[in-house]
């Protein structure tokens, strides 16, 4: 879905904690400008002009720390900005994916000084990224969430997919075709788990990328996190008419539903999840 306002959202730098990562992703090194809160300002649709910023620990304000270190702007609209690290003994990360629409673009910078190292785009009409949603790193290699062509994602018969790319080359490798709207996407227990927008179902898949299980939880399934406890929340949004959605909680160890509460107030689109 096309989004036309402005939205910000923060990275917690504090102490080394990135919040926005689930606890079994690395948490980023402190870096080029020390402790603080990275600021993710999503943009708005029409005018591609998703930027970061960084507030410092004594308050200090740095806008356009992007376009600071790399002299261009992002470009298009921040879905989201996720830290890994190919090191499975590491728990720092040293690499960003940050996961642009409008421009469809996964940019890979260095987690210290966000300096881009990669950009992997649509090529053309290979549509490789196409409306793009969220990444997971799952041993050598990164999984994006894309909603496909936006005319059929609210369809009938959506054509999301799944972009698999090495983390080594960060080179795109496959797309695995989804027929729904896929959104948020995690990754824990060697395996992947990502939210179908357009149903009430959680897909589970292994660390070859093939489909090995379907979760029925509420409606509209959007975000996904981990909790201290190795547990799997799942923010679901309203139906059509209604401003209530549902936290859904599973057991990723046995695929199992554990928890449901309805009646949550969240927003119709693009809800954030937080845990502490």
């Amino acid at each position: 879905m096309k989004k036309m306002f402005r939205f910000s959202y923060v990275i917690l730098f504090l102490a080394g904690l990135l919040t926005a990562c689930t606890p079994t992703d690395p948490q980023p090194n402190i870096g080029k400008y020390g402790k603080g809160v990275l600021v993710v300002n999503e943009g708005n649709f029409s005018e591609k002009n998703g930027s970061l910023s960084f507030i410092k620990e004594n308050n200090e304000v740095i806008s356009d720390i992007f376009q600071t270190e790399n002299g261009v702007a992002i470009g298009g609209i921040i879905q989201s900005v996720k830290g890994y690290n190919l090191s499975n003994f590491s728990s720092v990360a040293d690499k960003f994916a940050i996961i642009t629409n409008n421009t469809d673009q996964v940019i890979f910078t260095e987690a210290s000084d966000l300096k881009v190292v990669n950009v992997l785009d649509a090529n053309g009409s290979a549509k490789q990224i196409e409306n793009p949603q969220a990444f997971a790193a799952l041993g050598s290699k990164g999984y994006v969430t894309n909603w496909g062509d936006i005319g059929k994602a609210f369809g009938a018969n959506p054509e999301g997919f799944i972009t698999e790319i090495d983390l080594q080359t960060r080179a795109f490798i496959r797309k695995i075709p989804t027929s729904t709207r896929p959104q948020g996407i995690v990754a824990i227990n060697n395996k992947l788990y990502v939210a179908n927008n357009s149903t009430n179902t959680i897909s589970v898949y292994n660390n070859t990328g093939s489909l090995t299980q379907t979760i029925i939880v509420a409606s509209n399934p959007d975000k996904l996190l981990i909790d201290s406890q190795n547990k799997l929340w799942v923010i679901c949004l309203p139906n059509f008419g209604s401003d209530k959605g549902s936290l859904v909680r599973i057991n990723p160890f046995t695929d199992q539903t554990e928890l449901s509460i309805a009646d949550v107030p969240v927003g119709s689109f693009n809800s954030k999840i937080a845990l502490y």
